[in-house]
């Protein structure tokens, strides 16, 4: 048998480095369990554990009888890209000088110079996450949420709501809830449409699960969510000429809610431009709780 004879030294710090590892590995299984997330490009299967028990906590039998959407969104009539709106679906902040600016389909890899602008701003905003990209970027949603801006839900794989079943809607809500809630004990309760795609089926669905829909107030600025906005320079261009337009409607007495997008870097160039406009107008930037007077961010 082999003695070793270690120093004092060394000892202390095998005992320092093996105690870091234990309450490392304990940290993480404390706070969660190791998850396999469905593809992210994917709608989620609804035969699996995890849905067959989420579908077990809700009562769906309620639902309207309405036929499952077969056309895809952009071939209108059947399905178009704007919105369809039901009394109680949030689409405008209720003073005409606030503005809430919402940015959808992220996090990307462009989602945190988009944070680092917003900081220097000091300005707080809404993000309708995809829930897919939310399990890759659990650290860009951990940000968000550190840096104070509003979370919520854009489903889990962006397909048209209309076009699926109401199991199928249950599992994009349940997993996209789940990437959230594990990277920042957060449940969110805010959830805007894919497309703006919703029936009185969807919705019927949605209420079950506990969310407000949110859609985005009607006008100039429908060209940032057309499928050709067109280049930066005419993306920006056209952002402050409708910033113009908004401020000069006195007709108008509510306040903004806009779509915009943290996918690309090209797009986040349009936002900060934008963004910019809107405090030069001497509107007041918030997050969609905050100008519906929602104390209760989350669920």
């Amino acid at each position: 048998m082999v003695f070793l004879r270690l120093s004092p030294f060394t000892i202390y710090a095998l005992v320092s480095l093996l105690a870091l590892s234990s309450s490392s590995i304990l940290t993480h299984g404390a706070q969660n369990e190791p998850v396999v997330f469905p593809p992210s490009d994917k709608v989620p299967p609804v035969d699996s554990p995890q849905v067959r028990q989420w579908l077990s906590e809700i009562n769906l039998s309620g639902a309207p009888n309405i036929a499952l959407n077969t056309a895809q969104p952009g071939n209108p009539p059947e399905c178009p890209t704007q919105p369809t709106r039901a009394a109680d679906d949030v689409v405008e902040c209720p003073v005409k000088n606030e503005w809430a600016p919402t940015f959808d389909n992220g996090p990307t890899e462009a989602t945190p110079q988009l944070l680092d602008f917003l900081k220097e701003m000091d300005v707080k905003a809404t993000f309708f996450v995809v829930g897919g990209n939310a399990a890759k970027y659990p650290e860009t949603i951990m940000r968000q949420d550190d840096d104070g801006h509003q979370l919520a839900s854009h489903s889990w794989s962006h397909a048209a709501f209309t076009t699926l079943t109401n199991e199928e809607i249950v599992a994009e809500i349940r997993w996209t809830e789940k990437a959230i809630f594990d990277a920042t004990s957060r449940k969110v309760k805010y959830f805007r449409p894919p497309y703006g795609d919703m029936d009185n089926r969807v919705r019927y669905v949605l209420r079950q699960l506990g969310y407000t829909v949110v859609q985005w107030t009607p006008g100039p600025f429908d060209f940032l969510h057309t499928k050709d906005p067109g280049s930066v320079k005419s993306q920006i261009s056209k952002f402050k000429s409708a910033m113009k337009s908004h401020s000069k409607d006195h007709s108008r007495t509510g306040g903004l809610i806009t779509v915009e997008s943290d996918e690309t870097k090209d797009q986040v160039k349009v936002a900060k431009a934008g963004l910019k406009e809107g405090r030069e107008r001497g509107l007041h930037l918030m997050t969609i709780a905050a100008c519906l007077g929602d104390e209760r961010v989350y669920a």
